[in-house]
């Protein structure tokens, strides 16, 4: 048990297009660089109006909030400005789009503060749901903390105004969930929980998965951050401890949870896709001082544990169940998202590199998933690649 320190296989569209290898003519990083614009390209050119239209298939948490990271990330390498203005387009669209701003009900008559999704529900009626919260908040909130390397820019009046609107935002959208947050006064573990009447496809006797948990948690995690306030702590310390309780160590020296919570109940692992997101969350405790930094570098050995010749192993076992080859990039290029263990041990980088480069450089790829993997990579270059 690793000691507190207190102070949805979810759909992926993509598509591919085979294009001659060429070999770096500069730089490995600048190789990267121009991989990652030739695929955002793609993104920009072919998908990005179809995911900024509303999320009521997910696109906002299952591919914008990617695609908005990305962004940040490139910009605070290349300190190019187009990059924040990308971001910026991105950010201002989504909160737009919330539903308490359009006016646009759920599916108990309700209007609140979030970004209802059709994809899950039984009759295709509108759901707010806690981990697309979580999952869309995290991009724009980690935007918020990054006004010192912004606001001396030209525009940082207008940057200025987007983090005020995003602050307010993620206030009222946190607190749309408080009458399902569930918290045990013994363990000190705390969790959100279904309603109980949501038309969903899911039994709602069952706890929701762990990932939308370290969704909402890494969300939590930021606005502490940002505001100071105790009560976003508790709840990240609580989630934390839900979260901890139900890791168990490996013969390989990793990790392994569940995809909800009680593996011994519901049996099925974690996934690499998924479990990025506990990842996430795990990082923002760390830097919270809320978890030992022990943690980051036995998850960078759950990682390790998963590579194969041919990409990695789909669930935190090892094992696997995929139905073909694409499925297999599809769930192996997700490895990108744990790169931020990089910090702690470089085979990370390098095992996601060799296979990211072995794949990538042939394909149009054009998931923003895939995307935020290889701006990762140029973030962790100088780390873990340059000679």
């Amino acid at each position: 048990m690793f000691q507190l320190l207190y102070v949805a296989v979810f759909p992926i569209f993509w598509a591919a297009v085979h294009f001659p290898f060429v070999s770096p003519k500069s730089s490995e990083k600048d190789y990267l660089v121009r991989m990652y614009v030739r695929l955002d390209s793609v993104i920009t050119e072919k998908y990005l109006d179809s995911y900024l239209a509303d999320n009521s298939a997910g696109a906002y948490a299952w591919a914008l909030s990617y695609l908005a990271d990305s962004y940040l990330i490139m910009f605070k390498v290349l300190k190019d400005e187009v990059y924040l203005e990308k971001f910026q387009k991105i950010a201002e669209i989504i909160l737009d789009k919330n539903d308490a701003r359009r006016r646009m009900p759920d599916y108990a008559g309700r209007i609140r503060w979030g970004w209802s999704a059709t994809k899950y529900s039984k009759d295709k009626s509108r759901m707010v749901h806690f981990v697309h919260t979580g999952m869309i908040l995290y991009p724009i909130l980690k935007f918020c903390t990054m006004k010192s390397e912004w606001e001396k820019l030209s525009d940082a009046k207008n940057y200025n105004k987007l983090k005020d609107d995003i602050l307010e935002t993620a206030k009222n959208c946190i607190s749309e969930f408080e009458n399902q947050w569930v918290f045990n006064n013994y363990t000190g573990e705390g969790y959100y929980m279904w309603e109980g009447n949501e038309p969903l496809t899911a039994n709602l006797t069952y706890e929701p998965p762990l990932n939308g948990q370290a969704a909402m948690g890494k969300s939590l995690a930021l606005l502490y951050r940002l505001t100071g306030e105790k009560f976003y702590l508790k709840k990240v310390q609580a989630i934390l401890q839900y979260y901890i309780h139900h890791v168990t160590a490996t013969r390989a020296g990793g990790l392994l949870w569940g995809y909800r919570a009680d593996l011994t109940r519901f049996k099925t692992p974690e996934d690499i896709s998924h479990g990025a997101i506990e990842v996430e969350f795990a990082l923002e405790a760390i830097r919270l001082g809320l978890l030992e930094k022990e943690f980051a570098r036995k998850l960078a050995m759950t990682l390790l544990s998963l590579k194969k010749d041919n990409g990695f192993a789909q669930y935190l076992d090892g094992s696997e169940k995929y139905a073909s080859d694409a499925d297999r990039e599809m769930y192996s290029l997700q490895a990108g998202r744990w790169l931020g263990l990089c910090a702690w041990d470089c085979r990370v980088y390098d095992a996601v590199y060799s296979y990211y480069l072995s794949v990538l450089p042939s394909k149009k790829f054009v998931h923003p998933s895939g995307l935020l993997g290889v701006a990762y990579l140029i973030d962790g270059f100088d780390t873990c690649r340059k000679k």
